[in-house]
């Protein structure tokens, strides 16, 4: 964790930056075209319902980006790498502080994105349904750190990665219910991205907002996956690392 901090702590202003006006271009650039489109949904304002979609999209974006970044910066710059494979520690603590910076950095974004959106629409949650939407949004940043890690393991070609991360991050903000009631899709689509655990995590974190329970397998199924994905990067990085 301390050689990402000193790595970061140069691009701190930026990344700041980056943390409070991505929510906020994010709800004024998507949610007010939708809001003339949907006004309500299911009795809650659609600036109100998107929010949760907001939080959880943020900080999976920054989890995975920054996860992404961090083990690219080691396995592309032999400089990098090196020192550390003459140091005593093993290719998993090497990954390990890179994902728990990453991790604490997502959880940073989505208590960033809660307040900026709570004011902008000049409504605050009560502190323990706050602590229900971090409970069921965290495994969504476990999921994509994870996912980002075993990206940057399995290639480091740009081209590869960039292509990925769009498609992934489209499919999360518009294809499984951050930005777009799912709803509004055909019966068909619906019932085939019910089944994806990610979405189900969203559908829950927006149920709780009106007051519901969230979706308990979602976020359980979400978070083994993000295990998972841990798990492999761990094993297919002895290789990468060449430790």
């Amino acid at each position: 964790m301390k050689r990402e901090w000193l790595r970061i702590k140069p691009s701190l202003f930026p990344l700041l930056m980056i943390s409070i006006l991505l929510p906020i271009v994010i709800y004024i650039v998507i949610g007010f075209p939708f809001y003339s489109v949907i006004k309500t949904f299911n009795g809650m304002k659609y600036m109100y319902w998107i929010s949760p979609g907001i939080w959880i999209f943020v900080s999976a974006l920054i989890g995975f980006f920054l996860t992404l970044d961090g083990i690219n910066n080691l396995l592309i710059g032999k400089r990098q790498i090196e020192p550390l494979c003459s140091m005593p520690i093993t290719n998993r603590q090497i990954l390990i502080g890179i994902l728990t910076w990453s991790i604490l950095m997502s959880v940073i974004q989505w208590i960033i994105s809660i307040l900026l959106t709570s004011l902008l629409n000049n409504e605050f949650f009560k502190f323990n349904l706050i602590i229900r939407l971090f409970i069921q949004s965290f495994p969504a940043i476990i999921f994509y750190t994870g996912l980002g890690a075993l990206l940057a393991i399995i290639t480091s070609n740009k081209y590869w990665q960039i292509t990925f991360s769009m498609v992934c991050f489209i499919l999360l903000g518009f294809g499984f219910g951050c930005f777009i009631p799912l709803q509004f899709f055909p019966d068909e689509l619906i019932s085939f991205l019910e089944l994806i655990p990610v979405t189900s995590l969203i559908s829950g974190a927006h149920d709780i907002t009106f007051q519901n329970s969230g979706s308990f397998t979602g976020g359980l199924f979400s978070f083994i996956s993000g295990v998972l994905f841990i798990l492999v990067s761990f094993g297919l990085s002895n290789k990468r690392f060449r430790i």
